[in-house]
């Protein structure tokens, strides 16, 4: 355990399955997690597809040291490419996109809430991990607006979700108008825990 990252938790295991599952019939299919933290997606991906290229971003040093050590430690870090940078910010826009699917597990902690969390988790995990502004959903809204330029057509943006916070981030979804399809999965207690959000050709469905 280390101060740098979050634990990580079984609920994230969605995320992962949901990516294997849209890339199923892409052949050497490109990921990028974003907020990678432990390394923990990026690396579960690299090992149960050979073939792809994985991209394991995050604003942290220190947090990608310790992903890098992970991906070390399970043989795949020749297949995940680390870097650091603010969200999208280190991609730049292709007409015919630069991912297949991004999956990202951000902070969704409203700021007022975080004094109430239990203490384990206040005072051991990264506050930049956690926090995401006064209703939790900064990063979501990012995400949602900025990752469908990235998404090659028919390409997957997979979000983690805080609970209660599955409503509230579909009709975000909804007003971009840049997705197909929308589908909410649960976790073991019956929670919405991950978004699947499908883009149309370039990334941009208007009127959706």
């Amino acid at each position: 355990m280390t101060p740098d990252v979050l634990v990580p938790r079984p609920e994230t295991e969605l995320l992962v399955e949901a990516t294997l599952q849209a890339v199923l019939d892409i052949g050497r299919p490109r990921v990028l997690d974003v907020g990678t933290g432990s390394g923990c997606i990026a690396v579960s991906l690299a090992r149960s597809r050979s073939d792809a290229t994985v991209y394991a971003l995050d604003i942290s040093a220190p947090a990608l040291a310790v992903a890098q050590a992970n991906a070390i430690r399970h043989g795949v870090c020749d297949r995940i490419k680390f870097v650091q940078a603010e969200l999208l910010t280190a991609f730049s826009v292709s007409p015919d996109g630069v991912f297949d699917v991004i999956v990202s597990n951000p902070p969704y902690i409203p700021t007022r809430a975080l004094d109430s969390l239990q203490p384990e988790v206040a005072w051991y995990e990264p506050r930049v991990a956690l926090a995401a502004g006064t209703d939790g959903l900064d990063y979501h809204r990012r995400l949602l607006n900025g990752a469908p330029e990235l998404l090659k057509e028919g390409g997957h943006l997979i979000l983690e979700l805080g609970d209660g916070q599955a409503d509230p981030v579909v009709r975000l979804a909804q007003q971009t108008g840049a997705f197909l399809s929308l589908e909410c999965r649960k976790d073991a207690a019956g929670i919405d825990r991950a978004l699947v959000a499908r883009v149309g050709a370039g990334g941009v469905v208007r009127g959706a």
